[in-house]
């Protein structure tokens, strides 16, 4: 086969485990006989040449300069498109595997399938439907609904082209719709999937493969670990030195440990990376409130981060976040080291507690310090679930996830699934104001079960997207955007405004456009009156005759009976949901 595999940052630059896992599966690919070439970003400000072109490992990687990591500008990056239609054109790829795009642009993946390829997508974290990737809120607690993140946690999108903020929602909803097009997404944890079905992909879409290590690269399990020779042991975390890493926890964790002058002498810490909180931990350090036999080791090559946990007797991870399936983790136990890590995300998934380690609460530093603190007071302990790890290290061989991806790979080729009808899409533009915005944020209230509305904002669309829109939703301001639509041959739902025209159904108060956006897609039929091929709405648009013009300024018998449906169907929603009704009262100015 040949495959065509994607990333934003691949090496020599490394951030975290997503990297390392797509140059080991890059890798094994072309060492079982396929022909294996990767699109990959290239970080700005670091060191080395940009080089559109260089081989790693023995293969083409073309690179595409980053221009920029901010949330609201990471996700749709044109100028990749005709990079991709390049490299495509190029290595002629049977099929496409994209993992992390931020940086890159999920529009990458619709320009892929303009190309006939089955596109496969790996699901690192949870950029595809959290402004910040982690699911972490504004305030630092865990999200537990991503649908909620108008309310609260993210202000919205400032972008270019839109004349206000726009509801953030339409960022989510577009990096959907993105993988809407994908042939299949790949979940390293059943907890990430989970957290993706609850955003709103398409479930049948889903697979959980686990990503797995090359043990062949790991160091051999020690006969003894090093506490069985002097008593003391040693804890080792290797992770970014950021705050949703859970450092700070860590940090009062270990201070609380060295309080315990009982235990004094009997453990010590060994950190490996480097962050914004890098300088924080030092200075903990360098104060002595963490003890003598704490250090800071900074960022360490993966070969002497194998080595420090073979030289460990437990390796932990303090995460906030949800994790997906932490690398540091199958490493931890492949070496034999026993695992304490943060009860979140999918980290239960892979420690067992009392056999291979300890689940404790995230941003709880009195109970990480407890776990800590039994494994010093019974080093046996920590050896026993260390030796537990070490006789279940084949399950963590990525010979099982390679072979799993093969015979995906191979279905897709050979027998393309049938295109599945993709979730209702609405188009938006214009200048949301505050009404609007307030009720974006919460239309996931009454959506019904299952929909999966999709809103797109004008700006960030492919033609497909205009083809396939159910209707267009005209916020105001943007008169060439209605036109657009309505040549289209796309329905017009917009605020009342006294004027009357055709193919344009016009709403009386926030509950009638929700009304439109949560009835109208799940019944389509109810606008295919107001639906006129491009041709005819360009005819009437530049109509000469005096008469005819003003025959279109009528408001159509379909119009008029559409918008009297929408206020029957705006009370009926207003009886359901009576909260969202009280919240959408008011102007929809």
């Amino acid at each position: 086969m040949r495959i065509l595999m994607i990333s934003n940052v691949y090496p020599p630059q490394i951030i975290g485990g997503a990297e390392i896992i797509v140059r080991r599966h890059a890798r094994c690919l072309a060492g079982l006989g396929h022909h294996v070439a990767l699109i990959a970003g290239w970080m700005p400000g670091y060191p080395g040449e940009e080089k559109e072109l260089e081989v790693v490992d023995g293969l083409p990687v073309y690179r595409f300069p980053f221009r920029t990591w901010e949330q609201s500008e990471d996700f749709w990056i044109p100028s990749i498109e005709d990079f991709v239609d390049a490299v495509v054109a190029r290595e002629r790829p049977d099929l496409v595997h994209a993992h992390n795009l931020r940086g890159l642009g999920v529009n990458l993946i619709a320009a892929a399938r303009r190309h006939g390829l089955p596109v496969f997508v790996t699901l690192n974290d949870h950029w595809f439907h959290c402004h910040w990737a982690t699911r972490l809120r504004s305030d630092g607690t865990l999200c537990s609904d991503p649908r909620e993140c108008d309310l609260g946690c993210c202000p919205g999108i400032a972008t270019q082209g839109a004349d206000r903020v726009l509801p953030v929602r339409l960022r989510r909803d577009t990096l959907l719709r993105a993988l809407d097009g994908a042939t299949c997404l790949i979940a390293s944890s059943e907890s990430l999937g989970r957290a993706h079905e609850q955003a709103g992909i398409v479930p049948q879409q889903l697979r959980i493969v686990s990503s797995g290590i090359d043990l062949d690269a790991m160091p051999p399990v020690p006969a003894h670990r090093p506490s069985a020779s002097d008593g003391v042991v040693r804890f080792a975390l290797a992770a970014s030195l950021a705050e949703h890493k859970g450092i700070h926890d860590l940090i009062e964790a270990t201070a609380l440990l060295h309080a315990d002058q009982a235990l004094r002498g009997r453990w010590s810490l060994k950190v490996a990376g480097m962050g914004q909180l890098q300088g924080e931990l030092e200075a903990a350090i360098a104060s002595g409130r963490l003890g003598e036999d704490v250090d800071c080791l900074g960022r360490l090559e993966r070969a002497d981060v194998h080595a420090l946990m073979a030289e460990s007797d437990v390796v932990i991870l303090t995460s906030r976040w949800s994790e997906n399936e932490p690398v540091v983790l199958l490493e931890g136990a492949a070496v034999g080291a026993a695992l304490i890590a943060t009860d979140v995300g999918g980290c239960p998934e892979m420690i067992h507690p009392g056999r291979s380690g300890d689940l404790v609460p995230p941003r709880d530093p009195v109970a990480l310090a407890g776990a800590m603190a039994a494994y010093v007071r019974a080093p046996a302990l920590a050896a026993l679930h260390g030796r537990w790890n070490a006789d279940n290290r084949d399950r963590l061989d990525e010979g099982h996830a390679i072979a799993t991806l093969l015979e995906q790979y191979e279905l897709a080729i050979e027998a393309p699934a049938s295109a599945a009808e993709r979730p209702p899409i609405v188009l938006c533009g214009g200048s949301p104001t505050p009404a609007i915005v307030s009720l974006v944020s919460r239309l996931h209230l009454v959506e019904p079960e299952g929909l999966r509305l999709r809103l797109l904002w004008q700006g960030w669309t492919h033609a497909e997207d205009w083809r396939d829109a159910v209707f267009y939703w005209d916020w105001g301001g943007r008169p060439e955007m209605r036109a657009r639509a309505l040549l289209a041959g796309l329905p017009v739902l917009a605020a009342e405004d006294g004027t009357r025209a055709p193919g344009v159904v016009p709403y009386r108060s926030l509950l009638e456009a929700a009304a439109a956006l949560v009835d109208w897609p799940c019944d389509r039929s109810l606008l295919s009156p107001l639906r006129r091929p491009g041709e005819a709405r360009l005819r009437e648009f530049w109509r000469d005759a005096g008469p005819a013009l003003a025959s279109l300024r009528s408001v159509p018998v379909e119009s008029a009976a559409i918008g009297d449906d929408l206020a029957a169907r705006a009370e009926a929603l207003a009886q359901r949901h009576p909260a969202f009704a009280a919240a959408m009262e008011g102007s929809i100015r």
